[in-house]
């Protein structure tokens, strides 16, 4: 009797350990096909955002900017997209966190909360990169956590920022 009882619980641990893990192909194949958000959202948290590239060019950016490197910063968006449209250069970029840092010191680095991923259109997938950092605004001596978002596409074969949702 014990003996059957230690084969049936050695053949649920067997079964358990053999279901495949969600990846992120999976997730897109639900967003395609449709599958209900709640099953998709499911999906998605059972992975880590961090194991996304397109969030990890967010980070990189992020860390790049943040840190005052513009020029690794630069490379990560997608050119002519609405996002480098809006910097203009990488002088400009430059110009523009300066002028921030002035103000605000950004501490603790970045943080992935989330990750929305959208249909194929046209052959491009994006996805939603969300985000979060610490701040300290130097003129109101306090800590306050930015959040905010950037659309990451493969448009060119590789994830790059798109458009910024801040």
């Amino acid at each position: 009797m014990v003996r059957k009882l230690v084969c049936v619980m050695l053949l649920v641990v067997l079964a358990s350990c053999g279901e495949p893990k969600t990846t992120w192909d999976d997730v897109y194949k639900m967003v395609d096909s449709g599958e209900l958000k709640s099953k998709i959202d499911e999906a998605t948290a059972s992975l880590d955002p961090l194991s996304h590239p397109g969030a990890v060019v967010v980070k990189d950016y992020l860390e790049a900017v943040t840190n005052g490197n513009y020029d690794s910063a630069w490379p990560k968006i997608e050119p002519n997209s609405p996002f480098m449209t809006a910097k203009v250069s990488k002088e400009e970029l430059k110009k523009s966190f300066e002028s921030t840092k002035m103000v605000n010191r950004y501490e603790g680095g970045v943080s992935i909360t989330n990750i929305e991923v959208k249909k194929t259109m046209a052959g491009v997938r994006m996805i939603k990169v969300h985000f979060r950092l610490k701040v300290f605004d130097k003129v109101r001596n306090k800590y306050f956590d930015l959040d905010g978002a950037y659309t990451v596409s493969n448009l060119t074969g590789n994830w790059l920022i798109f458009s910024s949702d801040l």
